[in-house]
């Protein structure tokens, strides 16, 4: 077929081996990314001395194969292609056959001539004289001379060997030294394919069971272009999460292929994931054109970008936005939203000077916003390229925060307030956003809890946690009392509105008691200034424990939408 995607070879593991060590073939996993364990790789050489098939390996071509040239590596040639499937395979017998350490550990592999068979090394093995303890150490010395001297070995030690035991040592040495010469299926995609293309083959050959996105491809190819890069990035991710380090935080946990998300939305204006894969092979963003020059420039401005999404200050300080938008508890917000939200913190830092305070109020504004009218429902992507349009290259601060406050007010209208959003509280689902936006407004305004003289935020501080949540949803109405008097539905009794935060010990003692007398025993000793300000604070209309429970639940909805609009309000408030 004229038209097809790629061509099918066979090659020699040696050779492959050989451009591997000479960077013409790049192999992305051979420092992070190696999960194979020893005894998979004992496994691939039973079924290589056996004859058995080991699988194809894909491979793609690279577009500028006589000019590509992998930075920052001491390579002793230029690029030709890049494994998209088979590196665990490559990198196992690479590190076999030349003796390399991977992913910072050593593998050792003993063979035993007699039976053929391959071991994981232990110290017994290589006590044993009938065992080869490191076959990579073996395979050092020519085979010749290495047959002979075992020969000689073994016959010495056994006081000579039946003709048959030593012709199966022979044949059977003989096939560990031919194992590199073995030859295996190659599909090579061709290096005018589309990037895209390429990603989703690459999450199609490598998911079997595991799910791999299109964003794994990027890290695959950054360790192939820029390998020190990806391992930036991965220990940062992972020191962010670990609490016996600098650069963890509560709030915030970014993968490897979010930082990625934020660093070309940052610094190249670019929000789609393919334009990762463009920059690394030294494509254009525009045009179907590829430049050695223009890949070996932008990598350049990638690492400046990097060390700036990368700073530890930096990171935490976009962290505090997000419990001050009223989100105390990781997980509650979409990482699509935190992670555009941290590029817009980099370039109103970076690119246009927002003065610290302000820029913070304005991504918790942000972040308050995105998340309670689905900002990025639609495509992520797609709409965070729009704004990146919009806002420019670079510009004095107002010119960025008065864009995202035009944004904002262009949706948070009056109409909003009182007409959409009292229609998204009617519902029964604690993950609708309405629900969520009214949390983190009482997190923002800090009420006391009903009937507690502690406040909200504090009870809800994950770092304070036992091992019971301090605040509990209750029912208003309980839903027993409410099945009593025939309100047996559950979308009805189970309505957000109905809802409130106790402290968990206070809502185990109301239990289900009616609302007229729960709320009159509890409310008895407090003042009626306090009583006043308990149900502003927490949008319960006046009477409300002896009103018509549906035209409760009107009512209150109401109520929670201005609280909402009240927190806003304060997050923006000079």
């Amino acid at each position: 077929m004229s038209n097809t995607l790629y061509e099918p070879r066979n090659r020699a593991i040696k050779d492959l081996i050989s451009e591997i060590r000479t960077n013409k073939l790049g192999i992305p996993i051979l420092q992070r990314g190696y999960v194979w364990k020893a005894t998979q790789v004992r496994d691939l050489l039973d079924s290589m001395i056996k004859g058995y098939p080991i699988g194809s390996i894909i491979v793609w071509e690279s577009p500028n194969a006589d000019q590509n040239r992998q930075v920052d590596r001491a390579a002793t040639g230029a690029i030709s292609s890049v494994i998209i499937d088979g590196q665990q395979r490559l990198t196992s017998l690479y590190a076999i056959l030349e003796g390399v350490k991977v992913a910072g550990k050593t593998i050792i592999i003993s063979f035993n001539p007699v039976s053929a068979k391959f071991e994981v090394a232990t110290p017994a093995l290589q006590k044993s004289a009938d065992w080869v303890y490191d076959i990579s150490e073996a395979l050092k010395e020519g085979e010749f001379d290495f047959i002979n001297n075992w020969l000689v070995k073994a016959r010495e030690r056994r006081g000579g060997i039946c003709a048959d035991t030593d012709l199966a040592i022979q044949v059977n040495l003989k096939n560990l030294f031919a194992l590199s010469s073995q030859t295996v299926p190659l599909i090579m995609i061709k290096g005018d394919a589309d990037e895209e293309t390429v990603a989703d083959i690459f999450v199609r050959v490598n998911s079997k069971g595991t799910s791999l996105k299109q964003s794994d491809f990027i890290l695959t190819l950054m360790s192939t272009y820029w390998k020190e890069g990806r391992e930036k990035i991965e220990l940062f991710c992972e020191s962010v999460q670990d609490p016996s380090k600098r650069e963890h935080n509560l709030y915030f946990h970014p993968e490897p292929n979010d930082i990625v998300r934020a660093v070309m939305s940052y610094g190249f204006r670019r929000a789609k994931l393919q334009y990762a894969y463009l920059l690394l092979r030294g494509r254009d963003f525009d045009k179907r054109e590829y430049s050695e020059e223009l890949r070996v420039e932008r990598l350049e401005k990638l690492k400046v970008f990097l060390d700036n999404a990368l700073n530890v200050q930096t990171l935490k300080d976009f962290a505090k936005c997000i419990p001050q938008s009223g989100v105390l508890v990781r997980g509650e917000l979409a990482q699509g939203l935190l992670t555009n939200a941290y590029a817009l913190y980099l370039i109103g830092k970076h690119d246009f000077k927002v003065e610290d305070r302000e820029l913070n109020k304005l991504i918790a504004a942000w972040i308050f916003f995105a998340s309670t009218v689905g900002y990025y429902s639609g495509s992520v992507e797609t709409i965070m390229e729009a704004d990146l349009a919009e806002i420019g290259e670079k510009g004095e601060g107002k010119i960025f925060t008065d864009y995202f406050r035009k944004r904002m007010a262009d949706r948070f209208t009056n109409d909003y307030f009182t007409v959409t959003l009292p229609n998204e509280l009617v519902s029964e689902s604690t993950q609708a956003r309405a629900w969520k936006a009214f949390c983190a407004a009482q997190n923002i305004l800090n009420p006391k809890a009903m009937f507690s003289e502690r406040h909200v935020r504090d009870l809800g501080d994950p770092s304070t946690r036992g091992t019971k949540k301090s605040l509990e949803y209750h029912h208003l109405f309980p839903k027993d009392y409410l099945k009593g008097i025939g309100i047996v539905i559950k979308k009805d009794y189970n309505q957000l509105a109905n809802f409130a935060l106790l402290e968990y010990k206070t809502n185990i003692k109301i239990s289900n008691q009616p609302p007229s007398f729960y709320y009159e025993a509890w409310t008895n000793d407090m003042s009626s200034e306090a009583r006043d300000d308990m149900l502003e604070s927490h949008a319960l209309p006046y009477g409300w424990q002896n009103l018509d429970y549906f035209d409760f639940l009107k009512k209150r909805r109401e109520l929670m939408a201005r609280m909402i609009k009240k927190a806003y309000e304060k997050i923006v408030r000079p």
